[in-house]
């Protein structure tokens, strides 16, 4: 299994974004499971989450990495081909559907900004500019080859994201989300 894998095609993107799929490749990063296991977990149908199963195996996602036997029933264990799935921000707002996505991550990013008691200036402008500083934190992770634990890459991320501001940016940021 690889560490990190950045996904650029806005297709590929726009497919992995559809709900069941994103809880799919979260519930694989806890561990490997059948297919039963996942719709039991998901609360959704067997057949369900086969389709999506498949879909994610199709683009390299996902693969089979055991079998499980349940009484006379054979039944493959999927896990995940990677341990992050980076989506490269480039074509994030082009696509409605990714647009969609995008934005309610950053419903996400604000409200817990606002709960933690910063006060953003102009949303819009906020977002552009992090949507530009993480595209160029992601775009470092391109040909990046090494491994790298989940904790490494938590840490490293928002470590990339200053690195690649410039003074600019950085004073641009403060003065649209002030500390409380």
């Amino acid at each position: 299994m690889k560490d990190i894998v950045v996904l650029k095609d806005p297709e590929i993107i726009r497919i992995v974004v559809e709900d069941t799929r994103v809880k799919i490749l979260n519930i694989l990063r806890i561990r490997p499971m059948t297919i039963s296991e996942m719709a039991k977990t998901l609360g959704k149908n067997v057949s369900t989450i086969y389709r999506h199963i498949k879909k994610l195996e199709s683009l390299g996602l996902v693969e089979v990495v055991g079998e499980r036997r349940t009484g006379h029933q054979p039944e493959k264990i999927y896990g995940r081909t990677a341990t992050t799935f980076l989506l490269a921000p480039d074509s994030m707002m082009e696509n409605r559907v990714l647009s969609e996505f995008t934005r309610v991550i950053m419903d996400e990013v604000f409200h817990a900004l606002k709960s933690m008691g910063y006060r953003v200036e102009d949303r819009r402008k906020a977002e552009l500019l992090f949507h530009r500083l993480h595209a160029r934190a992601v775009h470092r992770f391109d040909s990046f080859e090494e491994h790298l634990s989940w904790n490494a890459l938590w840490r490293l991320f928002p470590l990339l994201f200053l690195l690649e501001a410039n003074e600019e940016e950085i004073q641009e940021l403060r003065s649209l989300i002030t500390p409380p």
